[in-house]
């Protein structure tokens, strides 16, 4: 069924942004592989926003799996570090799921902070500025979600004492 769908939606572009939103966001336990699945499709093009903001932006609005699973987080750091040398735009888009980082269950602050951590680590300021400095202005808004990330795995660069 998915192969028929996504065949019949590659023929046109309204088809296809709805087909990868459909994809995005879904909350089945496969909903990595099927986004992998999609991202090899011949049909996916990384480059273009539309499938970017569909794919990509759709899954972090899908909270309960880009933010509250490892395989999730994993993923959404995954793309954010690549897509931010494609379209500062998009990823700086993407980043507003962490807007609420004070106000988020304790469990899933760390981990979150340390995407936003890792970012400010492997991005250069002057290449992606843009996401580079949104990064920066979440984690100076969630004060305590970086005192319990720095408790824990220490000091991040780059964030003003």
């Amino acid at each position: 069924l998915l192969d028929a769908f996504s065949e019949e939606s590659k023929k046109k572009p309204v088809s296809w942004e709805n087909f990868l939103s459909v994809i995005a966001s879904n909350s089945s336990r496969e909903v990595l592989d099927l986004i992998s699945r999609v991202e090899q499709s011949d049909a996916f093009r990384i480059e273009q926003a539309n499938d970017q903001r569909a794919l990509y932006s759709r899954f972090a609005l899908n909270r309960k799996k880009s933010l509250q699973t490892d395989e999730g987080r994993a993923f959404l750091q995954k793309t954010l570090l690549k897509l931010a040398f494609i379209n500062e735009h998009s990823t700086v888009a993407m980043l507003r799921v962490f807007g609420a980082l004070d106000a988020m269950e304790e469990a899933d602050q760390v981990p979150l902070v340390g995407i936003l951590a890792r970012l400010l680590r492997d991005l250069d300021p002057e290449k992606t500025p843009s996401v580079y400095n949104t990064a920066r202005r979440i984690l100076a808004g969630a004060p305590r979600a970086v005192q319990k990330y720095e408790q824990k795995q220490g000091k991040i660069p780059g964030l003003p004492v």
